[in-house]
């Protein structure tokens, strides 16, 4: 005689279990990653920290790698200061962000990286810096990298500081065991605007805030014209 059988597990068990799948997934990539952070680390980091002299600055290149439109728009007001206070500041950012930032009036050289991921742009060991662009880079002799990134720090980070060569470098909230950061800026509040906690770099090398956050987004008339005539 044939019977029916059916398993019943309850939607409470169910739940755990996703959830432990969950954290398992979140905890083996972020082993991964460290791992590959570390292996950066030898292979590029530098092997002491140097000590900070903020008067000595006069050049300035701000990474914005990441690829996001909006993470060069709420940077202006940083360009911005810092322009203001008398830095030669360049740009580097990717080729999809660049239309946004051409025209500025603030930024001396703007800086091509090709586009990626940002899966890639987060675990792999290498940036996207074209030998030629990063040998102008190199060239420059910065004397301090901005990096105002706020997620984890990219991995490919390591070998493009070693490339860029510069002689500071400044970051947010970042780990003390990453010696090319000469100094990381910390902040506990995460919901403060962003634009306030990039306030907290310029003044990390002596320029007032000015409390002016407006983002200021420059074209040249024969283009406004173009956008209005359709």
């Amino acid at each position: 005689m044939n019977k029916d059988v059916r398993i019943t597990v309850s939607k409470g068990r169910f739940k755990k279990i996703r959830e432990w799948n969950r954290r398992k997934n979140y905890y083996l990539k972020e082993v991964k990653l460290e791992a590959r952070m570390s292996i950066a680390k030898l292979l590029w980091d530098k092997r002491k920290k140097v000590s900070f002299e903020p008067d000595s600055v006069k050049t300035i290149l701000l990474v914005r790698n990441e690829g996001k439109v909006g993470d060069i728009i709420v940077s202006m007001p940083l360009i911005r200061s810092l322009h203001q206070a008398g830095y030669a500041v360049d740009l580097l950012v990717t080729e999809a962000c660049y239309d946004v930032i051409k025209y500025s009036p603030f930024i001396r050289h703007i800086y091509k990286s090709g586009n990626c991921s940002y899966n890639h742009y987060l675990k792999s060991f290498y940036h996207t810096v074209s030998k030629a662009t990063m040998k102008k880079l190199n060239r420059n002799k910065y004397d301090l990298i901005i990096d105002p990134c706020l997620s984890e720090t990219p991995v490919h980070r390591m070998k493009l500081f070693r490339d860029i060569n510069a002689r500071f470098v400044i970051g947010l909230n970042k780990k003390s065991d990453i010696s090319h950061y000469t100094v990381s800026v910390p902040y506990k509040n995460e919901k403060q605007h962003v634009t306030e906690l990039l306030s907290l770099i310029s003044k990390s090398i002596g320029v007032k805030a000015t409390g002016n956050f407006t983002y200021s987004l420059h074209f040249p008339d024969v283009v406004l014209d173009e956008v209005r005539q359709g």
